[in-house]
């Protein structure tokens, strides 16, 4: 895979948190968890499968790998951050923060990240 982009980093967070709910992962649950069709996800996961980020077992039990589980790891703290920095910070509704968070974790990076985990440290030491 040459690059991550937003669709696979959705792919391998929504992996992450059906795992933290099932022991068994199949490609009807992402479809669900997505609301895509099951030819969709088939796709998806023989592209991510190929590039190394899951595994899928003769039975169709998909699993993410390492370098998945990082990604996903990374994608859902980010999006955890933001969407507490929306709601915490700013007075967001949960709803509207929610659906902003998913759109804007693809778009920062490190640093950014790292500030504005600063920055909602700050505000409950000093709030």
């Amino acid at each position: 895979m040459k690059t991550m982009t937003q669709s696979k980093e959705n792919y391998l967070r929504i992996l992450l948190e059906l795992s933290e709910g099932k022991s068994e992962i199949y490609s009807t649950d992402i479809a669900c968890a997505l609301g895509f069709t099951r030819a969709s996800v088939s796709r998806m996961v023989k592209i991510l499968g190929e590039s190394g980020y899951l595994t899928k077992d003769e039975y169709g039990k998909i699993s993410l790998t390492e370098k998945g589980f990082d990604i996903a790891i990374s994608m859902s703290r980010r999006r955890n951050l933001i969407k507490g920095f929306l709601e915490e910070v700013l007075g967001v509704e949960p709803s509207t923060a929610e659906k902003e968070a998913c759109k804007i974790e693809h778009s920062i990076g490190e640093e950014t990240e790292i500030k504005l985990n600063r920055l909602i440290e700050n505000f409950h030491n000093t709030g």
